[in-house]
């Protein structure tokens, strides 16, 4: 039962990223037809992804005081119906509207569905655990890029209405599981019980681990909605490809990089979390250098060598937080895939300006730029893998 629950909130996770996934690809339709700037499409970005991650804290706390699983099949359900309301949108502020239902479906789901996975797990198998419920959130986000590409050209941006069958499929099992996950939840002697009542004995510690945590994952975070957004409209609107390329290019990007997200944990296990983190940037720099200069099957490699890097510490990061906050798995979940990736997004922001100045190539260039201070702060953490062993080490640190 308990791995079933875990692939059943990886399913949701890829239904709610699926929606995430097919924005980016909507964004040179979009531009089009409203015949908007790249700061306006940088608006866009910033109001799905804002309110997808800024307000996840909020749910997280919500997820951890009060019993929250109802969510799960709700949200599931809201992050397709927002795409749906883009795809229809005949202004620019529906279109805001539509990203804003979007994110918050996927704000709500997070805290909760990646709290069931971690509380699901085997004693010491919580990374696996996180492993396949953000692989599921990858692939997911990876098939968004060609689930819109052939949407749109079958039947234009309202084709994306389409999305909303696998939701609501997703979003009926996810409520027909509810009296499993409530008898899981209130098993005794389920990790539950053990890891909801561990106290925090040393809160300095937790706060600057925390702090470097989401200091990572913000850059991380910054990279790749920077990618996802940039890459698509750098294929379209700088190099006047196919449309249908930028597609494929940014479904390889996103698929390896469900399949590093799963590689993450069983790395980590043989050279430890730090060292996964910092191998994982350093396989970004030949990616840098080699982008501007590589194009067909090439390029393809290129994206999937790059998305492979680039995501090969998801679930690490969750893991880590969750070892450091134990008794609030929601609220450490959210502090990642939320807060981090929330801030990280206010950098498209400056990306789009930089576009609009300079061209898309220059906006890709600050990406490159973000690598080493992204290595230095993982260089900051502690080495140690258990929770415990990571608070005495920081307590060392800062004493």
């Amino acid at each position: 039962m308990q791995a079933f629950l875990v692939f059943l909130m990886g399913l949701g996770h890829l239904v709610v990223e699926l929606s995430g996934g097919a924005l980016p690809m909507l964004l040179p339709a979009l531009k089009n037809d409203f015949h908007l700037s790249y700061t306006a499409v940088s608006v866009i970005v910033q109001v799905a992804t804002l309110s997808a991650t800024l307000t996840q804290p909020l749910f997280g706390i919500w997820s951890d005081r009060i019993s929250s699983r109802w969510l799960l099949s709700t949200s599931c359900f809201l992050s397709s119906l927002g795409l749906a309301i883009v795809g229809w949108a005949g202004s620019f502020a529906l279109i805001l509207l539509g990203v804003l239902i979007n994110g918050l479906g996927t704000a709500a789901f997070h805290p909760e569905s990646s709290k069931q996975a971690f509380l699901a797990s085997d004693p010491g198998k919580a990374a696996i655990s996180l492993s396949i419920f953000s692989a599921g959130g990858g692939i997911g986000y990876g098939l968004g890029p060609l689930a819109a590409t052939l949407l749109l050209a079958g039947g234009g941006r309202r084709g994306m209405a389409v999305l909303l069958l696998p939701a609501a499929v997703t979003a009926l099992l996810i409520q027909f599981s509810q009296p499993a996950l409530a008898r899981f939840n209130s098993r005794p002697g389920t990790n539950a019980d053990n890891r909801s009542a561990a106290p925090d004995h040393n809160p300095g510690a937790t706060r600057y681990i925390l702090a470097l945590l989401v200091l990572f994952v913000t850059f991380r975070s910054w990279i790749n909605i920077g990618v996802t957004t940039f890459m698509p409209l750098y294929f379209v609107n700088h190099l006047k490809g196919d449309p249908a390329y930028a597609g494929i290019w940014l479904t390889v990007f996103l698929l390896t990089g469900a399949l590093g997200t799963l590689a993450g944990a069983p790395l980590a296990d043989r050279i430890g979390k730090k060292a996964t983190l910092g191998l994982s940037f350093v396989g970004l720099i030949p990616a840098f250098i080699l982008f501007p200069h590589v194009s067909g099957i090439w390029g393809l490699v290129l994206a999937g060598w790059a998305g492979f890097a680039l995501l090969l510490s998801t679930a690490i990061a969750i893991v880590y937080a969750q070892e450091v906050l134990p008794h609030r798995a929601g609220l450490a979940a959210s502090l990642m895939m939320g807060l981090g990736v929330g801030l990280g997004s206010l950098g498209t922001l400056l990306m789009g300006r930089i576009a609009d100045l300079h061209g898309v190539l220059a906006a890709l260039a600050v990406m490159a730029a973000l690598v080493p201070p992204t290595l230095l702060i993982i260089m900051l953490l502690p080495n140690e893998k258990s929770s415990t062993s990571l608070l005495h080490f920081t307590q060392d640190k800062i004493h």
